[in-house]
């Protein structure tokens, strides 16, 4: 029982780890950038959905000063097998 609470303790700080990570991909975007991407994620109904939708913005970004949000973006997605 306790290694279950363990994992699960585990299992919530990647999620927020995932979670920061999203917020700061949209919040480092341009506002028309960022308007787009919130759009396009309301029209998902799943959450992979929305993570394929997060990550392809990501890796359609290729400007140096994302960088770092988008790295960490990608990596923790990875995490989670959103690809």
């Amino acid at each position: 029982p306790a290694a279950k609470k363990e994992d699960k303790k585990a299992t919530g700080a990647e999620d927020d780890a995932l979670t920061s990570a999203m917020n700061d991909w949209i919040a480092a975007l341009p506002e028309k950038a960022r308007e787009k991407l919130v759009g396009d994620l309301s029209k998902c109904e799943t959450e992979e959905e929305e993570w394929t939708v997060l990550v392809a913005s990501a890796k359609a970004d290729t400007t140096k000063v994302r960088e770092k949000q988008r790295e960490v973006l990608i990596a923790e997605a990875a995490k989670k097998g959103f690809k």
